[in-house]
């Protein structure tokens, strides 16, 4: 997947995040809280992904969908739909009401159109090999605590059956920005197994 992404030489990270942690020893701040995390991950080798601005720039659909899609990494579905300035990406499997802060994810609608549409798809899974490299990180491997961005193979009315291929495993940071924990590609093996099992 080829979206834009944050890097930095760890070192000058490193210096970034102490200036932000001295910083924030004086005074508590959502923005330089936000910002040392992210200097962390940074330092730490990471890239960072402003997901607003990888969707923007992954294209759209004919219908107006875009052609990416993001949502908790535990979840086997999401529902997108295009507000007036917003597309929200909703994994409680719910279409209606307002579902908990970790199940929705809004990032700008930077299209210019505001006619309603909206789809599902399906979630891609986090195969063993991905899980093992978190473990050996001293990462966690709950599925809840991450999310994941992919490329969209289709859109669908309901009960979606296409897997996505090419999926990253995100850690939420602040607002639309995360760090990318991992990249990988879908086996055929696993393609077929998703497409078999169906949204659980």
């Amino acid at each position: 997947m080829n979206v834009p992404t944050i890097t930095m030489d760890p070192e000058q990270a490193k210096a970034k995040l102490k200036a932000y942690r001295d910083e924030l020893h004086h005074k508590a701040d959502a923005e330089y809280q936000a910002a040392a995390e992210g200097y962390a991950a940074l330092a730490e080798g990471l890239k960072l992904i402003d997901i607003g601005e990888a969707i923007h720039c992954g294209g759209y659909f004919e219908s107006g969908l875009p052609c990416l899609a993001v949502a908790r990494a535990d979840r086997p579905a999401v529902y997108c739909q295009r507000r007036f300035s917003t597309f929200d990406f909703d994994a409680s499997r719910r279409t209606n009401g307002r579902p908990g802060p970790t199940l929705l994810v809004s990032v700008p609608n930077q299209t210019g159109n505001t006619r309603h549409v909206s789809g599902w798809t399906r979630v891609p899974m986090i195969p063993a090999d991905i899980k093992q490299e978190l473990r050996a990180q001293g990462r966690s491997v709950i599925r809840r605590q991450y999310h994941i961005l992919w490329e969209v193979e289709k859109w669908y009315d309901r009960n979606p059956t296409e897997p996505p291929r090419d999926p990253f495993l995100l850690k939420h940071i602040g607002g639309t920005l995360y760090a990318v924990l991992a990249e990988w590609d879908l086996t055929d093996l696993e393609i077929s197994v998703i497409r078999r099992l169906g949204p659980q």
